[in-house]
C-alpha cells in the first residue's frame, strides 16, 4: 500500500460523520477488533498497530503492519416512569425506547520500525466514546408530548481520536511510548425546550444543529519483560483540551465546555505456555475531572443551574474496571480469544432525570475472537469478535416530582472484523 493511498484513507476516516457509543459510562470497552475480543485487556499484550490506544509502547513490540476494522455497535436502550403526582416537572410516563439501535465504527492503523528496530512510529484512527439517543412519545408530561414535554428528545455526541505514537526499545525487555492525541467531537441535542427557564443562555440550550469542537491529549505507557512468563503494561492519558461548544453553552456546565476525560490503566499478560496467554488489567475512567459530565444536576424549578461556570451536570461518577482476557493459538494460523469486564456504571440513583438522555448503566462485557493467517506469505490476517453486554438498570426520584420514579436500562450486542497486513 503506498503512502498516497494511506493518507487517502486516513483523512476519509477522520471525515467520517461517525456517532460512537457508550459502554463503560461512555468509554469503549475496546478500540480494534481484536482489541474487543478480549474486552480492551490488552495493556500488557500488543496485538494490533491500534494497540497504541491501549499503550503506545505497544508498538514497539510488533511487526510493521497495516489495520483496517469496523464494528457494528447496536445498544437497546429504555426508560421507564410511573405516573407523576401532577406537581412539578415530571417526565413522560410509561416505558420509552431509544429509536437509534444500529451505528458502525472504522477504525485504521499502521506502524513501522526505524533505527534498526529500537524506534517505531504509529497511527491510529478510532472512535472512542461517546452518547447517542433519540426517543420519540406522543405521551405527554404535562406541558406537550415528548419525554421532557418538548417533541423528540436525544441527544447525539460523536468522538473521533488521531493518535500519533513513538516508542522505543531502550532493551528487549522495555519500551516507553508516547502519544500526541488529536480529537474531534460533534454533539447536538432537542427535545429540552421546557428547560429554558432554568438556562443561562435559553437560546443555546437546545435544537441548534451538530456543534464541533477539537483538542488534544497526550498519552505516556511502558512494557516491561518482567520474566518470560511474565509481562507488566500501564499507561495513562491526559484529559483531553476542547473548544467549547458554543452553540450548547445554555446546556453544559462552565459555558459549553465539554472536555474529555482522562485514563489510566494497568495490566499484566500471563504466558501460561506457548499457546495459552491470559492478561488481567484494571482501568481508572476519571469522569471527576470534567465538569460537564460529574457535576450533579441539583436543579430545581426556581433555579438557573445550566451553562454557568458551576452548572449542572450529568452527574456521573468516576469509576474502575475490572479485566479478564484469554488468548489461545490452536494452531500456527488460528488464534482464538474469550474477555470478561466489570466495572461499577458511573451514574448515581439521584441523577436519572437527565440520564434519560446517555442512560450509560450497563457493567458487564463478554466477549469472543479469533484471528486466522491467510495468504502465500502468511502475512495476511482476518479477525472477528463478537459481545454481549446484559441488561443492566438504575432507578431514582425525579428530583422536580419526588413521587415520580424513574428507571434507565440498556443493553448492547456488538460485533466487528478486521483485515491487516504484516510486514515481517
Amino acid at each position: 500500500m503506498n503512502n498516497k493511498i494511506k493518507l487517502g484513507l486516513f483523512c476519509l476516516l477522520f471525515s467520517l460523520p461517525i456517532a460512537v457509543f457508550a459502554t463503560n459510562g461512555k468509554v469503549s470497552a475496546g478500540l480494534s477488533v481484536k482489541d474487543q475480543g478480549i474486552v480492551g485487556a490488552s495493556t500488557a499484550l500488543p496485538l494490533d498497530s491500534i494497540s497504541t490506544s491501549e499503550n503506545p509502547a505497544s508498538i514497539g513490540w510488533l511487526d510493521n503492519r497495516v489495520d483496517f476494522g469496523i464494528t457494528s455497535f447496536s445498544p437497546r436502550r429504555w426508560y421507564q416512569a410511573t405516573r407523576p403526582s401532577g406537581f412539578g416537572f415530571a417526565v413522560a410516563p410509561g416505558t420509552h425506547h431509544s429509536r437509534r439501535n444500529y451505528f458502525f465504527i472504522p477504525s485504521l492503523g499502521f506502524n513501522r520500525h526505524f533505527a534498526e528496530g529500537k524506534g517505531a512510529y504509529g497511527v491510529a484512527l478510532y472512535g472512542f466514546g461517546g452518547m447517542n439517543s433519540d426517543t420519540k412519545t406522543k405521551v405527554s408530561n404535562g406541558l406537550g408530548q415528548g419525554v421532557y414535554g418538548a417533541g423528540n428528545t436525544g441527544v447525539d455526541l460523536a468522538q473521533m481520536f488521531g493518535n500519533f505514537a513513538l516508542a522505543w526499545n531502550f532493551s528487549p525487555r522495555f519500551t516507553l511510548g508516547g502519544s500526541l492525541i488529536i480529537a474531534g467531537q460533534s454533539f447536538a441535542a432537542k427535545g429540552l425546550g421546557n428547560f429554558a427557564g432554568v438556562s443561562t443562555k435559553p437560546r443555546k440550550l437546545t435544537g441548534n444543529d451538530s456543534d464541533y469542537s477539537f483538542g488534544y491529549a497526550f498519552k505516556l505507557g511502558f512494557l516491561a519483560k518482567v520474566t518470560k512468563q511474565l509481562d507488566i503494561g500501564a499507561s495513562y492519558q491526559t484529559e483531553s483540551y476542547m473548544q467549547k461548544f458554543d452553540k450548547y453553552a445554555g446546556l453544559f456546565a462552565d459555558n459549553g465546555f465539554f472536555n474529555i476525560e482522562p485514563i489510566g490503566n494497568v495490566g499484566l499478560a500471563l504466558h501460561l505456555s506457548d499457546a495459552v496467554t491470559t492478561t488481567l488489567q484494571a482501568d481508572y475512567i476519571d469522569f471527576d475531572a470534567i465538569k460537564s459530565i460529574h457535576r450533579k444536576n441539583n436543579c430545581n424549578l426556581m433555579s438557573v443551574c445550566l451553562g454557568n461556570k458551576n452548572g449542572a451536570g450529568f452527574g456521573w461518577q468516576s469509576m474502575w474496571v475490572y479485566k479478564i482476557g484469554v488468548q489461545y493459538k490452536s494452531s500456527d494460523l488460528m488464534t482464538w480469544r474469550l474477555g470478561l469486564s466489570h466495572g461499577h456504571q458511573p451514574i448515581p440513583s439521584s441523577q436519572t432525570i437527565f440520564n434519560i438522555l446517555a442512560p450509560g448503566v450497563v457493567e458487564t462485557h463478554m466477549s469472543a475472537g479469533f484471528t486466522r493467517i491467510f495468504g502465500h506469505d502468511q502475512n495476511w490476517e482476518f479477525s472477528g469478535f463478537g459481545q454481549y453486554v446484559p441488561i443492566h438498570s438504575t432507578e431514582g426520584r425525579n428530583q422536580f416530582d419526588p413521587n415520580q420514579f424513574i428507571r434507565l436500562s440498556m443493553r448492547q450486542y456488538v460485533f466487528g472484523f478486521a483485515i491487516a497486513k504484516v510486514y515481517k
